[in-house]
C-alpha cells in the first residue's frame, strides 16, 4: 500500500478543534501524556512490569517459547497492564502483586491475538508477521490455549477466587464476541446496539477486568467504586474501539498504528462504516452494501471507502459519540470518587483521549 493510501486524515482540522473545545473544554488540548512510561505516575511500576513480563516470556515452556516469544517482540501500547498499574497505585495495592496481575492481563490479551489472527486469517499485525503466518494455524491456536492456561495458573497462585471469577467472565465475554462476529454479527442491517454488544465483549471486557483487578489488593475500595470502575472500563473500551476502527482505514506511524484496511478487506462491518451507511445518500449506501455483500473488495473500493469515511456527516457522528462517551466518563469521576482519587484517576482519561487526538485533531 502506497503512502498516499495510508495518509491520516488531514482536512477540516480547525473545525474539529473548535468542536472538541465545545464538547470537552480547553484543558483537553493540553493534556500531558501521563501514560508514557517515563511519566512520574508510572515511573516506578512500568519498568518493573516490563522486566517481569520479559522474564515470564523467557520462562515459557520450550515448546511454545518461539511462537509466544515472537508475539512478545511486538511492542504494543500495553494499555491493559497500564490500567492495572494505575488502578493499583490509586488504591495503594501491593506493587509486586500489581505487576503480576498486569503481566497476567497482557498475557491474556496475547492469547486473544493468537486466536484472532487464525480466525481472521491475519498475516501481519502492526508490521510484524503473525504467528499463524510463520508457524501455521495449529501452532497459533495451541500457543493461545497454553497462554490461557498459564493465565489461570497465575490467578490460582494469587489465591483469590475473585480474580479467577473476573478472568472467567472476561474469557466468556471474549469468546462470545468472537463467535458473534463469526456468525456475521453485526452487519449493515443490524441495529447500532449490536455493534456495542460486540465491542463490550471483545474490547471493554479486558479494560474492565484490568481496572477491577488492579484495585483488588489495595484498600479503601467501596462497592460503589467497584461498580464505577466496571462502568468506566466499559465506556473506555467503547471509546478506544471506535477510534481503533476508524484508524483501520487511515494507517499512520506511531504507537497507535496498525495495518490499514484489514477490517475492510476482511469484510468486517465496524461502527464508523455503519454510521457512514446511515448518514450517507443513496450512492453511499449502495457502495457499502456492494462492498460487504460478498464481492471481492479492491484497492479502488478501499479508496472510495476512505472518502466516504471522511465525509463531514460521518465524522460529526463519530465526534458526537466520542463526546458523549467522554462526558459519561467524566461524570463517573465526578460522582463516585473523592477529589484526591479523581485527580489520579484522570490518568485513564488520557488513554481515551490519545487515540482520538491521533485521528481527529
Amino acid at each position: 500500500m502506497s503512502p498516499s493510501h495510508c495518509a491520516p486524515f488531514q482536512g477540516r482540522i480547525q473545525f474539529f478543534k473548535r468542536q472538541r473545545l465545545d464538547m470537552w473544554g480547553e484543558k483537553w488540548l493540553m493534556i500531558p501524556k501521563l501514560l508514557d512510561p517515563s511519566s512520574d505516575f508510572l515511573a516506578e511500576s512500568f519498568p518493573q512490569f516490563e522486566s517481569y513480563f520479559q522474564k515470564v516470556l523467557g520462562e515459557m515452556d520450550q515448546a511454545f517459547r518461539d511462537t509466544i516469544g515472537h508475539l512478545g517482540k511486538r511492542r504494543g501500547k500495553y494499555l491493559r497492564p497500564k490500567l492495572v498499574l494505575a488502578s493499583a497505585r490509586i488504591y495503594q495495592s501491593d506493587l509486586i502483586q500489581a505487576i503480576r496481575m498486569a503481566c497476567m492481563m497482557e498475557l491474556l490479551h496475547m492469547a486473544t491475538l493468537l486466536h484472532d489472527d487464525v480466525i481472521d486469517q491475519g498475516r501481519e499485525r502492526r508490521g510484524i508477521s503473525t504467528v499463524c503466518a510463520l508457524w501455521g494455524n495449529k501452532q497459533s491456536i495451541l500457543a493461545g490455549d497454553y497462554l490461557s492456561a498459564y493465565v489461570y495458573g497465575m490467578a490460582v497462585e494469587q489465591g483469590s477466587l475473585e480474580v479467577v471469577a473476573i478472568l472467567t467472565n472476561t474469557i466468556k465475554a471474549l469468546v462470545k464476541g468472537e463467535t458473534l462476529q463469526l456468525q456475521g454479527i453485526p452487519s449493515l442491517s443490524y441495529p447500532e446496539e449490536t455493534f456495542w454488544d460486540v465491542i463490550d465483549c471483545k474490547t471493554s471486557s479486558l479494560f474492565k477486568a484490568s481496572l477491577e483487578i488492579g484495585s483488588m489488593f489495595g484498600r479503601g475500595r467501596t462497592e460503589e467504586e467497584i461498580e464505577s470502575l466496571s462502568r468506566f472500563g466499559l465506556i473506555l473500551g467503547r471509546l478506544f474501539q471506535v477510534a481503533d476502527d476508524y484508524r483501520d482505514y487511515f494507517c499512520e506511524s506511531g504507537p497507535y498504528s496498525k495495518t490499514g484496511g484489514r477490517d475492510f478487506y476482511d469484510g468486517k462491518v465496524t461502527l464508523p462504516v455503519f454510521w457512514s451507511y446511515q448518514e450517507g445518500g443513496e450512492e453511499e449506501k449502495q457502495f457499502w452494501e456492494r462492498s460487504f455483500g460478498g464481492l471481492k473488495r479492491t484497492l479502488k473500493d478501499f479508496n472510495t471507502a476512505q472518502l466516504y469515511l471522511k465525509s463531514p456527516k460521518t465524522l460529526l457522528r463519530i465526534q458526537k459519540t466520542a463526546g458523549f462517551l467522554l462526558e459519561e466518563m467524566k461524570g463517573i469521576l465526578k460522582s463516585n470518587f473523592d477529589k484526591k482519587t479523581a485527580q489520579l484517576y484522570e490518568i485513564f482519561m488520557r488513554i481515551a483521549y490519545e487515540p482520538l487526538e491521533a485521528n481527529f485533531v
